[in-house]
């Protein structure tokens, strides 16, 4: 290997072995059939390659390495091209007449333009010459200094290059008629070019190009559609020597090189200004090049020094590299004794070596390479090598990968490690990456890693928990805030605990980000906790839960209603009287929350009351039991106040009334549901308990019952207090109205009261009795007047029979 490759620092692997062909005519010997054949030109063909050689013959090398030969001229061969099985061809011919020019003071005349056909040739069959007519190019111009010809693809176009680098064209059909050139370059007013190397010819869309190669120079020529010339370029390279540069119209790259440097250009860069110029390598610099060919982005190349011992009398040997440009690898190198002649066929590198034996260059299959390079931990240009290979597997490329992040792992360069891990996404199970990153000093590499499983579409839900946990433990808060607002879909997937990382968040003091997160996460209890809780934003917070629907906002109203009153108050009685105006409000809700304001809660009821607006019964009865409490201390009750406390009352809240002054002693309340629902019985055993006789009397006599007189009088007597004389006076003068209950019950019931004496009960009595007589009175009138009347009938009666 030469010191420039060392130089480069590229590293040189043997990913080829040089084989001897076999004969196929006799497979035990190898291929010498070429031996002594002086290789003029060459041009690779589909699945053959074409020879030419000076004496004029033109050989055929198939695939199978079946050769086969015609004469193309019989004099000379100057040069060909090749292109679509069409073989243009310049030469002489001796013994053609035609071909001398009269004028020529040339031996060898005029050089002989002829085009054939190769499509039908075969060992049978020799190849068609369409067309022979001397090569003229117009008048004072010497044809037989014509070195080069060149065709497009599309052969749309002939070149023929004159030694002195002058070029003529014929654009246009020039295969059917005698083609008419036009001068391209003027070589005889260049100076210093060199001579004529070779042409290139590139079509690209409506253009075509035109590339000269001298020794000295390269310049491209850029023709229009109609085949005048629009552009000249020149470009940096400095010209090469004879075989020193290779064109491939599949891709229109050209190579040229020269003792220092191999200059890559693409012909359709010529097209833009500015582009002339192109890549170029110091590939075995300072080293005489002998030969140049391209294939699949291997350059293969011959230089030439002096042998370190000699062979046969050879002075020199030549050295054989072929150099992976992209990958930047030397992939072959040799050497042997000069000369030495490279050639393609069907894509495979032939060699010609000095003895005239065929060679070929065989490429280790890919697996064969990977070993090679695993071996010697070439991670990186396995990877490069797989990626480019077209017969590799996606499995095999991400094998490569884990195995490239295994060893930086062990090596302790997690950062390259987690890159190529995260290579093998989708073909390795995340969970085997992730528990080798989950110690606290290679957090930012387990970041990097479910970054990309979620730009990739491939996380879980856990992986976005881990993630958020990740961030928190980087404080990484402008990604934590980054990926909230990117990912929405993601905080709401299954898997995700969106609570768990709220609350590691909020353990960070991360507060905003926390609440982020919970209103993302569709988690409104989370997120005003967060707002009243740790960052004591109340009015964020209530303008929140005033956008809520109504039956939300009293849910949370009465969870954080107390903390909101304590802080904003007057804003938080705004919501409250907005929300009790909504049908669709839990009124109860609202009513315990305003029970540490008792003066709001009276102050919002009470307009509410005036409106005619308080019929939720939840209102009324929170609003009933305010009122009732200002009574509770046992103060008297004026008649506006119970007219106020009454107006609350109605059918649909009178038990909870009920269970109320239980609770606050409102005696007026209960008699006035009582009488409400008609339960006089109820009524009277109340006011029996409350020692209210008056109301008891009166409700008796409304009820006219004999049973709640005999209650009412044993509830008088049983009493531990002294009866009261006005109360018994006013009783017992209303069951003598009544006339329900016999006296002697009624005295019999009196007399089980120790405290009342004969004189308490003495009008009862006397009345009573005055009551009596003048019932008897009138009985015995009556009786009289019936026995008066009897008598009558009886005298008539009398009478009547007489």
């Amino acid at each position: 290997m030469s010191q420039s490759l060392a130089e480069l620092g590229w590293r040189t692997f043997n990913f080829f072995t040089l084989t001897p062909a076999r004969d196929p005519t006799d497979p035990s010997k190898k291929a010498t059939f070429l031996q002594g054949i002086d290789i003029l030109c060459w041009a690779p063909g589909n699945g053959y390659v074409i020879f030419g050689e000076p004496k004029g013959a033109v050989f055929q090398l198939e695939k199978s390495l079946d050769i086969r030969f015609f004469k193309v001229f019989k004099q000379r061969l100057i040069h060909f091209a090749l292109a679509k099985n069409l073989l243009v061809a310049i030469g002489d011919d001796a013994d053609d007449l035609s071909t001398f020019s009269p004028t020529s003071s040339s031996s060898q005349g005029m050089p002989v333009l002829k085009i054939w056909d190769l499509s039908q040739w075969n060992e049978t069959v020799a190849p068609k010459c369409k067309h022979s007519f001397p090569l003229n190019l117009g008048r004072k111009i010497d044809a037989s200094k014509a070195s080069v010809v060149a065709v497009s693809q599309n052969l749309s176009i002939l070149v023929v290059g004159l030694s002195n680098s002058s070029l003529f064209y014929a654009f246009g059909d020039w295969q059917k008629d005698r083609p008419k050139f036009r001068s391209l370059r003027d070589g005889s007013n260049i100076l210093k070019s060199g001579h004529l190397v070779g042409i290139a010819v590139a079509s690209i869309r409506d253009r075509t190009i035109i590339t000269c190669i001298t020794e000295k120079s390269l310049n491209s020529y850029i023709l229009g559609i109609d085949g005048n010339l629009l552009q000249t370029a020149i470009h940096d390279a400095e010209g090469c020597e004879r075989n020193c540069w290779f064109f491939s119209p599949s891709n229109n790259q050209l190579l040229v090189s020269n003792r220092d440097m191999v200059y890559f250009y693409n012909l359709e860069d010529c097209l833009e200004m500015g582009a002339e110029n192109g890549r170029c390598h110091a590939l075995s610099r300072g080293k005489d090049k002998i030969q140049l060919l391209q294939r699949e982005g291997l350059v293969a190349l011959l230089t030439e020094q002096d042998a370190h011992i000699q062979s046969k009398g050879n002075s020199k040997m030549t050295l054989l590299n072929i150099y992976d440009i992209e990958q930047r690898y030397i992939a072959f190198f040799c050497s042997m004794p000069s000369p030495c002649h490279l050639f393609l066929l069907d894509s495979d590198i032939y060699l010609l070596n000095s003895e005239g034996v065929l060679c070929r260059l065989v490429e280790e299959n890919l697996n064969t390479k990977l070993e090679i390079l695993l071996k010697k931990n070439l991670f990186d240009l396995a990877i490069s090598i797989v990626r480019q290979s077209r017969f590799t597997t996606v499995d095999q490329c991400k094998s490569i990968y884990m195995k490239y992040g295994d060893y930086l792992y062990t090596k302790g360069d997690f950062d390259n490690a987690m890159k190529q891990y995260t290579e093998t996404i989708g073909h390795v199970e995340p969970s085997k990456i992730i528990k080798k990153f989950l110690d606290g000093t290679r957090i930012s590499q387990l970041c990097f890693y479910l970054e990309t499983l979620h730009n990739l579409s491939l996380a879980i839900g856990e992986h976005t928990t881990l993630l958020i946990s990740a961030y928190v433990k980087l404080n990484s808060v402008q990604k934590l805030n980054q990926f909230i607002d990117q990912n929405e879909h993601y905080l709401v997937k299954e898997g995700f605990d969106a609570d768990a990382a709220i609350k590691l968040l909020r353990s960070a003091q991360l507060y905003r980000v926390a609440a982020k997160l919970a209103l993302k996460c569709q988690k409104p209890d989370i997120f005003i906790d967060i707002l009243t809780q740790d960052t004591k934003e109340f009015m964020e917070a209530l303008r929140f839960i005033e956008k809520l629907p109504a039956s939300s906002a009293c849910n949370f109203l009465q969870l954080y209603g107390s903390l909101l009153l304590e802080n904003i108050e007057d804003e938080t009685i705004k919501i409250i009287r907005k929300l009790i105006a909504a049908k669709e409000a839990n009124h109860s809700q609202l009513v315990k929350m305003l029970m540490s304001r008792p003066s709001r809660m009276e102050e919002i009821f009470t307009e509410l009351n005036i409106s005619g607006q308080l019929q939720d019964v939840h209102l009324r009865n929170a609003l009933l039991e305010q009122r009732l409490k200002r009574f509770e201390s046992g103060e008297d009750y004026s008649k506006e106040d119970i007219d106020e406390i009454l107006q609350l009352i109605g059918p649909d809240n009178s038990e909870q009334a009920l269970l109320l002054e239980k609770r606050y002693k409102c005696p007026p309340l209960v008699m006035h549901i009582l009488r409400l629902q008609n339960r006089k019985e109820d009524l009277l055993r109340y006011l029996l308990n409350e020692g209210n006789i008056i109301e008891v009397i009166e409700l008796c006599g409304e009820k006219a019952l004999r049973e709640m007189w005999i209650d009412l009088i044993g509830h008088v007597c049983a009493r531990p207090n002294k009866t009261k004389k006005d109360d018994l006076i006013a009783l017992l003068k209303r069951i003598s109205q009544s006339d329900l209950l016999h006296p002697l019950v009624v005295l019999e019931m009196l007399s089980k009261d120790d405290s009342l004496q004969v004189g308490d009960i003495r009008d009862y009595i006397v009345a009573w009795l005055e009551r009596q007589n003048a019932a008897i009175k009138t009985s015995e009138n009556k009786l009289f007047e019936q026995q008066k009347r009897l008598e009558g009938m009886n005298a008539e009666i009398d009478d009547l029979e007489n």
